[in-house]
């Protein structure tokens, strides 16, 4: 074997050694330097309360409805209106509510089939309990958001709708009037933001939750605390009768894509399963 033979066997065994070794030490780093910052919603590391007792002047909640939310920290909620905390609740309008529940959180969606029976097939009794626990979620999150304005006489809570699509839920505390401005961060006032993301046929308790902090990951938090402000400016009020009524009509829509012989079933709606926030 020549030695310009023998020499590129060597060159070539070194640059895949090379390669292995920098696979392996590229491993260390990734593994050592990005640390998981994620929780889950069901996880005893995860305590809304303790987040939301630190607020000082507003807390911000965007979700999509919110019931598993407010079944657990009404009375948290309670608390923080009567020491004067500002309270802002952004939530989904009913219609986009009930196809976000129904088409992405519990992915329910039919295919299309042309012939009857295979559709009869296709719906079962479970999805209809499903579609009417997000009905059902969403009148709760209406009953006890107006039970707290009733009860602080509207004085610190604001409810408002959107329209916009939401890609994760966010509980905002104590955020600054300019996110890039870190001068409004005092040891009075350590503004923080969860944020649960929304995925595809993931329910809550199952759902990754992260923290954002000015001080750990400044551009992030300024970035999503900008995206939450500018949410809130462009959403409207609700008128609690009206939203109960348009409920209605995006029930009885998404109740007319059933075939004839599963309305019957979807048409008494109760509690038997766990919404989304």
């Amino acid at each position: 074997m020549s030695n310009e033979i023998v020499s590129a066997i060597i060159q070539a065994a070194g640059t895949v050694i090379a390669a292995i070794i920098g696979v392996g030490y590229l491993e260390k780093i990734i593994h050592k330097e990005i640390v998981p910052g994620f929780f889950s919603y069901s996880e005893p590391n995860h305590d809304l309360w303790e987040i939301l007792r630190s607020a000082t002047t507003e807390v911000v909640f965007v979700v999509a409805y919110g019931d598993q939310m407010l079944q657990k920290h009404k009375k948290h909620i309670e608390t923080l209106l009567r020491k004067g905390v500002m309270i802002k609740f952004l939530m989904l309008d009913p219609e986009n509510a009930v196809r976000m529940g129904v088409e992405y959180m519990y992915a329910l969606q039919r295919p299309i089939l042309s012939n009857k029976e295979d559709v009869e097939r296709y719906i079962n009794k479970e999805d209809i309990e499903t579609y009417i626990n997000i009905i059902d979620g969403y009148r709760s999150s209406l009953k006890a958001l107006k039970e707290l304005h009733e009860g602080s006489n509207g004085e610190y809570l604001e409810v408002r709708q959107t329209k916009l699509p939401l890609s994760a839920s966010y509980v905002a505390v104590d955020l600054p009037d300019v996110c890039y401005d870190d001068s409004q961060n005092t040891p009075h006032r350590r503004p923080i933001i969860q944020m649960m993301v929304y995925q595809f046929s993931v329910v809550s308790e199952h759902s990754p939750i992260t923290y954002l902090t000015p001080q750990k990951s400044p551009e992030q938090f300024a970035n999503t605390g900008r995206s939450i402000q500018e949410m809130w400016s462009l959403s409207e009020s609700v008128n609690f009768k009206e939203c109960e009524k348009e409920l209605l009509r995006a029930a009885v829509n998404y109740i007319k894509t059933f075939p004839r012989s599963s309305r019957k079933s979807a048409s008494s709606p109760r509690h038997t399963a766990e919404s989304r926030p």
